[in-house]
C-alpha cells in the first residue's frame, strides 16, 4: 500500500510487551516509522534491526527504528511521534511499584518536552495509576492520556465464555469496565452482555458467571504463574495495538479503555476503565451503557478505590 502509511508512532520500552507491541504495530503497514526505545543498549536496535530484516517475508514497507534511551537523558528521537506507548517497567511493576512510578514519570517529562502533542497510551501497569500519573506528569489534557486496562478484561472473559458455551469469541459480547487490578474494583457488565445476542446471564447460571469472573480477575496473575519469569504480552499487545489502531485511524472505534471519568457515569475526577469512542485527539467522548444498580454501585466503589490509589502513585513519584 505504498503512499498510504503515515505517522509515527513511539514505544517506550522493548521489553516482551513493548517489542510485541512495536512488530505488531509494524506489520500493520499502516503507520510510516515505529521508535521503540529501551535503556539497555543495542537491545532496541537489535530488535529494530531484526523486525526490519523479515519484511520482505512478512509483507510490510513500516520502517522500525531502534533507539538507546538512558536514564534522565534526552528523548529527542520521539520528537514527531503523534501517539507514545508507554511499556517501560512492566514486569516489575507489581514488586517495585515506586521504581516504575519514577521511571514513568521521567518518560512522561521527555514526552512533554519533544512530543508535546501527542496522544499518550500506557501499557506499563499498575495501567490505572500510571496513566494517571502521565496525565499529571505531562499537564496534557486528560482526552490524550489513556490506559490499556479493561480491553483486555473484555477479551479474556469472552475467551473463557466462548469456551464454555463452544462458540466463536466474536460471538461473545461483554464489556469490562472498572480497574484492571484483580480484585473486586475489575467489574463485568453482565446484565448486557449476549452471546449471539442472547442475554449471557440466561445461559448460564449465577455459579457458572461468578467462576468466569474470578477467572477474568486472576487472568493475568494465572499467566505469570505459569510463565514463570514475565508477564502476559501476546494479549497485552494486542489490545494496545488495537487502541492504537483506532487512534491512527480516527474512525470512531469504540473500545473499553482506561480513560478520565468526570461526571460520567456518576463519577467524577477520575482514570478508570469504560467504553470510549477513539479518534486522532485520544478520547472523543466516553460512552455511557445503561448499568444495573448492582453494576453501577460496584463502578462507584471502585472509582473510590482508584482515586486513592492514584493520588498514591502521584505522591510515589513525587519523594
Amino acid at each position: 500500500m505504498p503512499g498510504k502509511r503515515h505517522g509515527t508512532v513511539a514505544v517506550l520500552g522493548a521489553g516482551q510487551c513493548g517489542r510485541m507491541t512495536a512488530q505488531r504495530l509494524a506489520e500493520s503497514d499502516v503507520y510510516q516509522r515505529i521508535v521503540l526505545t529501551d535503556i539497555i543498549p543495542g537491545l532496541a536496535e537489535g530488535i529494530a534491526l531484526d523486525l526490519n530484516q523479515s519484511r520482505a517475508i512478512t509483507g510490510f514497507e513500516t520502517t522500525v527504528e531502534g533507539h538507546r534511551m538512558r536514564t534522565g537523558g534526552d528523548c529527542a528521537c520521539i520528537s514527531d511521534a503523534q501517539i507514545v506507548v508507554i511499556a517501560a517497567g512492566v514486569v516489575s511493576s507489581a514488586q517495585e511499584p515506586g521504581r516504575t512510578s519514577r521511571m514513568v514519570g521521567e518518560l512522561c517529562a521527555q514526552i512533554a518536552l519533544h512530543s508535546p502533542e501527542a496522544v499518550i497510551v500506557v501499557l506499563s501497569n499498575p495501567v490505572d495509576a500510571l496513566t494517571a500519573l502521565a496525565r499529571a506528569v505531562t499537564g496534557f489534557p486528560a482526552h490524550r492520556v489513556l490506559g490499556q486496562s479493561v480491553l483486555l478484561d473484555s477479551a479474556r472473559f469472552a475467551d473463557f465464555t466462548a469456551t464454555l458455551l463452544g462458540v466463536p469469541r466474536s460471538a461473545v459480547q461483554l464489556t469490562m469496565v472498572g480497574s484492571h487490578a484483580h480484585d473486586s474494583t475489575m467489574i463485568p457488565l453482565l446484565s448486557g452482555a449476549t452471546v449471539y445476542g442472547v442475554p449471557l446471564t440466561s445461559l448460564l447460571s449465577e455459579e457458572d458467571q461468578a467462576t468466569l469472573t474470578a477467572a477474568v480477575r486472576r487472568g493475568g496473575a494465572d499467566v505469570m504463574k505459569l510463565l514463570g519469569t514475565g508477564s502476559s504480552f501476546y494479549a497485552a499487545s494486542a489490545a494496545t495495538a488495537r487502541m492504537v489502531r483506532a487512534i491512527h485511524d480516527d474512525d470512531g472505534t469504540v473500545l473499553p479503555v482506561c480513560a478520565y471519568v468526570d461526571g460520567e457515569y456518576g463519577v467524577h475526577d477520575v482514570f478508570l476503565g469504560v467504553p470510549a469512542l477513539l479518534g486522532r485527539s485520544g478520547v472523543r467522548r466516553v460512552v455511557q451503557l445503561p448499568l444495573s444498580p448492582g453494576e453501577q454501585a460496584a463502578l462507584a466503589t471502585a472509582a473510590e478505590v482508584m482515586r486513592a490509589r492514584q493520588r498514591q502513585c502521584i505522591e510515589q513519584w513525587k519523594e
